[in-house]
């Protein structure tokens, strides 16, 4: 997991004193991310992303994902990239808010909504796509294993 004195000092020597207080380094990282509190490391950062300080507000931990398919659209296409605050992890809560998940037991990464299911433990796992992409119930009822984070911020390409 990531915090943010480790991206700073990370950034700041990464950078070589280029960039100052004011922003953090976010590890983009691959497709896939093992279950765990312990999931990632600096190693599986693909790059980092320098990323304001404001635009992340009080948040500590946090990693960057490219968005890899299109069930999202129009709100996030493929391609996009995300940001994820590691701490926000019950979407009981946020029933319209969008997640980090696991996609399957090997870790693989989406970005959908969820929705918990109401007669039994579990989560439905929504696009906004849902004509292409329809509503499944998640592989896990294990909230700790489904969900890496929510969502806070997006950076796409206006082309």
């Amino acid at each position: 997991m990531v915090d943010s004195r480790d991206s700073s000092a990370r950034a700041s020597a990464a950078t070589a004193g280029l960039i100052g207080d004011d922003y953090l380094a976010v590890p983009l990282v691959g497709d896939r991310l093992a279950v765990g509190d312990d999931c990632f490391s600096w190693a599986k950062a693909r790059r980092l992303l320098l990323i304001h300080r404001r635009d992340l507000g009080a948040r500590q931990r946090f990693v960057a994902i490219r968005v890899a398919d299109e069930a999202m659209r129009p709100t996030i296409p493929a391609g996009a990239i995300v940001i994820v605050d590691l701490d926000e992890r019950d979407p009981r809560r946020r029933q319209r808010h969008v997640w980090a998940i696991r996609a399957d037991a090997d870790g693989l990464l989406a970005v959908r909504r969820l929705q918990a299911l109401k007669n039994r433990p579990g989560f439905m796992i929504v696009s906004d796509d849902f004509d292409n992409h329809p509503p499944q119930i998640a592989w896990t009822s294990d909230a700790r294993e489904l969900i890496l984070g929510r969502v806070i911020r997006l950076w796409r390409s206006l082309d």
